[in-house]
């Protein structure tokens, strides 16, 4: 149950208070040079700085999946080498999947004239999506459906497995090896993988959701929303170290 998912995130998250108000002071404060680079200077070179402050944290977020991976219960260490190694890795190996995925996707979006299918964005970007439907027969719109989300789920769960495979091993060459990323889900259970991926999926959306509430001083607006969308960031990097953990003990039993 997402209930059951966002009580481990805030356990792991909560374990050391005071390392968390540390890493979310940090994670405010490059928000707010960010915002502050947006406002002052020109869009690309604020976008530089954004994206170099992206990588970092996305290797933090490589760290939570690691010692996930290892029974870690609270959130690691700041190792800024490992976060910048595990960082760039991230961006390769994503980039590289993530264009497949949109060109497999895109076979089945464009012959019905719908954008590149991408199961999150459509959950968090309603509007669009109740105008998808309005605008479309229902056919196409069955097809795009149902053809859309089993491609996504088959291009996520090896995007997934492959990110999980970078942050146990470090190595680009393993997030590549779709043998190995097959033999992993294929132990545990492509029902469980499922199943627990639709619950994470679910969760990271309610948690967008709770966004929507609004507070009057703005400040205090701006930190909530920072916090969601770390508890966000946890749930994701998080939920993939946990599942990645269970398909490594299967596979250990198998090897039994």
């Amino acid at each position: 149950m997402p209930a059951n998912i966002f009580k481990r995130v805030w356990d792991y998250s909560t374990y050391n208070i005071p390392f968390l108000l540390f890493v979310f002071i940090l994670i405010l404060a490059s928000n707010t040079i960010t915002d502050f680079f947006f406002r002052e200077l020109d869009n690309t070179m604020a976008m530089i700085i954004q994206f170099m402050f992206n990588i970092v944290l996305w290797g933090y977020g490589m760290q939570i999946t690691r010692d996930r991976i290892n029974g870690g219960k609270r959130l690691p260490k700041l190792l800024p080498k490992v976060m910048l190694s595990l960082g760039v890795k991230l961006v390769i190996v994503s980039s590289v999947y993530v264009y497949v995925q949109g060109i497999i996707l895109d076979f089945i979006c464009s012959p019905l004239n719908f954008q590149t299918y991408d199961l999150e964005d459509m959950l968090w970007d309603l509007p669009h999506t109740i105008h998808e439907i309005y605008t479309h027969d229902p056919a196409s719109l069955i097809i795009f459906f149902v053809v859309g989300t089993i491609l996504f789920y088959i291009t996520a769960f090896f995007l997934e497995i492959a990110i999980a495979k970078l942050a146990d091993t470090g190595s680009i060459l393993e997030a590549f090896n779709l043998k190995s990323i097959f033999r992993s889900i294929h132990a545990w259970g492509w029902k469980k993988y499922t199943k627990e991926y639709t619950l994470i999926l679910i969760t990271v959306t309610i948690l967008f959701y709770i966004g929507i509430i609004q507070f009057d001083i703005p400040v205090i607006d701006y930190v909530f929303d920072t916090f969601l969308m770390f508890l966000i960031f946890v749930t994701q990097f998080m939920g993939i170290g946990a599942v990645y953990a269970k398909m490594k003990a299967a596979e250990a039993e198998k090897l039994e």
